[in-house]
């Protein structure tokens, strides 16, 4: 098959992340291409593209992604779009012409989508709750990652990272550009005061940029909770750590949870029902203990192989093929 994909060039963000590893495991069995959407130069070519194409699979809304899938109804091309948040709640971020356009770019997109795709059930139902006419053409296929690639990933040791060895360390990875993500920040910060209170050499590492980043780390830094700004090294400082959390209001499937799980870490997650769907999150770091930690470990052990890339990319296969 001959797959088409409309990306946002090289913005670094879940839904370019997850694009990257479903092209890379694809492309030993189909033919993929690929243009930026955010570039008229590009856009003119994607367009071309279009006539001797297969398959056309979108996962944003920008005017050259729906330039794109306008032209490849016409030509009768199959149009899978996936859909990777919220975009009612989404709004609420936005600014000027994109605030106003973007929940009905979003809703175009699903309307010339042959079939639709959701990372969880949770924003499937989100979804469908306000677009009903979406559920015949809609499916639940959850984001996956390179697990093989991420065991291959040296940790960093503790005294690298300023700790001492029998430090505890606690990782949050982030995004600072969306109130209701980094809002979970004041929840996490208060129960790891409460965790902290019986494990005193505690430290928590919080990882992400933003423009709410500054906002944040005024209010709650200290010698004990550092705000790291963006890493590119976050997989080595979450196999560093002895807990990975994840504490967010606006979450449609936590990538970040995966990636920890496949480290073997045992992760918290707060605040968003879709994690409800990839661990048990009736555990509390506040009152987190060691047998709490162990079963959080085995969890991540079982569960981990389950969004493994390749599986992942087999489902997309046969939603491409409408079988």
């Amino acid at each position: 098959m001959k797959i088409l994909i409309p990306t946002l060039g090289n913005k670094i963000a879940g839904p370019e992340v997850w694009k990257e590893m479903l092209i890379e495991n694809l492309k030993d069995k189909h033919e993929i291409i690929q243009f930026n959407s955010l570039k008229t130069s590009e856009v003119i070519k994607g367009l071309y593209y279009v006539l001797g194409t297969d398959i056309i699979h979108s996962y944003n809304q920008s005017v050259g992604t729906i330039l794109t899938l306008f032209l490849s109804k016409i030509f009768g091309k199959r149009i899978i779009h996936t859909v990777h948040g919220n975009y009612y709640e989404e709004q609420e971020n936005k600014k000027g012409l994109k605030r106003i356009f973007w929940i009905p770019f979003n809703k175009l997109c699903n309307k010339l989508a042959n079939k639709i795709t959701f990372p969880s059930k949770y924003l499937y139902n989100e979804i469908l709750k306000r677009e009903p006419s979406l559920k015949e053409k809609s499916v639940v296929i959850p984001n996956g990652i390179d697990i093989k690639k991420i065991r291959k990933i040296k940790k960093y040791t503790k005294r690298k990272l300023g700790l001492k060895k029998l430090d505890f360390l606690i990782v949050e990875i982030t995004n600072f550009n969306y109130e209701m993500k980094a809002a979970g920040i004041n929840l996490l910060v208060k129960d790891f005061k409460k965790f902290k209170l019986k494990n005193k050499n505690s430290y928590l590492f919080i990882i992400g940029n933003g423009k709410l980043l500054e906002k944040y780390k005024q209010k709650y830094e200290s010698d004990n909770i550092q705000f790291l700004g963006f890493k590119k090294d976050a997989i080595e400082y979450i196999k560093a750590c002895d807990l990975f959390v994840h504490y967010s209001y606006l979450d449609s499937f936590g990538i970040v949870l995966l990636e920890a799980m496949a480290c073997g870490k045992p992760v918290i997650a707060k605040g968003f029902s879709s994690s409800k769907e990839i661990l048990d999150n009736s555990i509390s770091l506040s009152t987190l203990n060691k047998k709490d930690l162990e079963k959080l470990k085995q969890q991540s052990k079982k569960r981990g192989v389950y969004y493994d890339i390749r599986n992942v990319t087999k489902k997309f296969v046969k939603v491409y093929k409408n079988d």
